[in-house]
């Protein structure tokens, strides 16, 4: 099976998302001002949804 190029592997996240997260260069790609904004917007939402499941077994686990 044939992997898709790098090209087609920066647009796909960035056509859902609705604008650029990568730079392009000759050796590749690396988050561009976007992707780093979306990254730690990211990061932060996925804490927050640990929290939150950690606090629901928590409260789950209390007896009623």
């Amino acid at each position: 099976m044939r992997q898709p190029s790098l090209s087609q592997q920066i647009r796909a996240p960035q056509r859902n998302v609705g604008f650029g997260l990568f730079r392009r260069h000759r050796k590749g790609a690396a988050l561009g001002a976007g992707g780093d904004s979306f990254l730690a917007e990211a990061r932060e939402g996925s804490a927050t949804v640990g929290r939150l499941i950690g606090t629901g077994a928590g409260v789950a686990a209390v007896p009623a």
